[in-house]
């Protein structure tokens, strides 16, 4: 089984309609057949920020997510420690 990692433009494509990649990001991930994907909890919450900006449907669509985050067992969310919370900032920083 595949195990792609859904990044932030991944979800927001998928959850807003209104998106520029809505239609291909849609198709995308019903073609890919069986697959578990992989994402964070920051990832998550950075796609979560965007689509509430697109108005009620995408905010309501989110809380909708959010009653059971953990209720698609067809998504793995690693959950945001403080240890990697520092090293990305330290990266960051780096960078």
């Amino acid at each position: 089984m595949r195990t792609p990692f859904a990044d932030a433009d991944c979800w927001i494509a998928l959850l807003s309609p209104k998106d520029q990649h809505h239609v291909g990001a849609t198709a995308l991930a019903a073609g890919l057949g069986e697959v578990s994907d992989v994402t964070t909890q920051m990832t998550l919450t950075e796609a979560f920020n965007a689509v509430a900006g697109s108005g009620e449907g995408g905010r309501q669509h989110v809380a909708e997510l959010l009653k059971d985050p953990d209720g698609d067992p067809g998504v793995e969310i690693i959950p945001q420690t403080d240890p990697q919370f520092r090293a990305a900032a330290q990266r960051y920083a780096s960078r």
